[in-house]
């Protein structure tokens, strides 16, 4: 890259303009998080909760919310699930949960023979790590 960048210098324009780009978002993103790390913990409570008045602060708390949002749907969609099973000794937690609470993240707790249930809901789904096929199951995921 080095040789290319002394024999071409349209290539360091190029990986000079790219790395422009990288460096602001990097700049900004770092400058904001300065600003609220420097407020007491009710502003960054606020921060946190979407509840700030500025406005470009409350776009990014915004954009942290719904990233956070979506990340943790999507885990809750496929844990414990034919997708991502769990070994058999977590089941005892992930069942006191109700179903109410399961339905509300597209999962089901009701046992099946079939992966979801007839709403589309991801069913619970366990395997023993002692058992004798135990290898053979988790392989074939």
């Amino acid at each position: 890259m080095a040789k290319k960048c002394v024999e071409n210098r349209a290539w360091t324009f190029i990986f000079g303009f790219i790395l422009l780009f990288i460096w602001l978002v990097v700049a900004i993103i770092g400058i904001i998080l300065t600003a609220i790390s420097f407020n007491g913990p009710d502003v960054i409570q606020a921060f946190c909760d979407g509840q700030i008045q500025n406005d470009q602060l409350k776009f990014l708390s915004n954009q942290i919310k719904s990233a956070d949002v979506d990340l943790n749907s999507y885990i809750n969609s496929y844990m414990c699930s034919y997708h991502c099973p769990c070994p058999l000794t977590a089941s005892t937690t992930w069942n006191t949960v109700s179903e109410v609470d399961w339905n509300s993240v597209g999962r089901t707790k009701v046992v099946g023979n079939n992966e979801t249930d007839s709403a589309g809901r991801n069913r619970l789904f366990f395997v023993n790590p002692s058992a004798a096929n135990f290898t053979t199951v988790y392989n074939n995921f």
